[in-house]
């Protein structure tokens, strides 16, 4: 069974438990949660227990065992545990396990580019470099390219800058 956990409260994930031949009386099966991968107890509410037993009524040949997995926001892989049957009160045991996958739902925020001030003198002679820092945050699992352009304000004028300084251009910013 797989399925998104949402971002907050509970989501049923429900299980079909079932079984064949005779259905005359019922059958009860012990249950077990086991956790594997990137889920912990914290995907679970505290409400869920790890086991149980889920019964079978008589003349009937499924049941549902419904196990809530606890939403969260963060971003962080899918997530699997297993449901195991184990100890039934009739019959034998077909196959006993079977996986929950707690799909991602949550992405990061998209990246934001930032440019930070930058104040220095100019000297005297010759050129100055000034080095502006360009920063990001949010997504950062591909690379980033902005575009740039000198604006002049105050009394800034293009004699501040040498013939061979470009007025705009493109930074890029490598992925993480």
């Amino acid at each position: 069974h797989s399925q998104a956990e949402g971002n907050e409260g509970t989501t049923d994930f429900t299980f079909t438990v079932s079984r064949t031949g005779d259905t005359t009386d019922e059958v009860t099966v012990d249950w077990a949660i086991s956790l594997s991968g990137e889920a912990d107890s914290g995907d679970f509410p505290l409400s869920q227990t790890a086991n149980g037993q889920v019964t079978i009524p008589a003349n009937e040949t499924s049941t549902d065992l419904t196990l809530q997995v606890q939403g969260d926001a963060l971003v962080e892989g899918n997530e699997t545990f297993t449901v195991t049957l184990s100890n039934p009160t009739v019959g034998t045991l077909g196959q006993a396990t079977a996986t929950g996958t707690i799909e991602n739902d949550d992405v990061l925020p998209p990246p934001e580019v930032s440019i930070a001030d930058h104040s220095q003198a100019e000297g005297n002679e010759g050129t100055t470099d000034f080095t502006f820092t360009v920063s990001r945050t949010g997504d950062t699992t591909d690379e980033v390219t902005v575009d740039w352009a000198i604006s002049l304000s105050g009394e800034a004028n293009s004699g501040d800058f040498p013939l061979s300084q470009t007025a705009n251009g493109q930074v890029t910013i490598p992925a993480n």
